[in-house]
């Protein structure tokens, strides 16, 4: 469920109150193994207009990661990279 869903729910004219997780959860969400890199995290995210993708071990949910967690690790890497070349 993602905030777009709930902004559809109350564009069509439902109360919060009535909503429900199930009537507004994606049903087959688009997941990735823990194993999963970040290119291949970055593309479904591309590819599929999504903001934050299910993580899961075993088919369970584990975690979920969001762009910003993308851009963060992105941006760490490059921040230790570039102490490494400058010492």
């Amino acid at each position: 469920m993602a905030e777009f869903d709930l902004l559809q729910a109350a564009n069509e004219g439902r109360e919060s109150q009535e909503i429900t997780a199930e009537d507004i959860m994606t049903h087959d969400p688009i997941c990735v193994d823990e194993t999963a890199g970040v290119d291949e995290i970055t593309n479904i995210m591309t590819e599929h207009n999504v903001i934050r993708v299910p993580v899961v071990r075993c088919g369970n949910l584990v975690a979920v990661i969001s762009r910003l967690d993308v851009y963060s690790s992105h941006n760490d890497f490059r921040i230790k990279s570039e102490a490494k070349l400058s010492e």
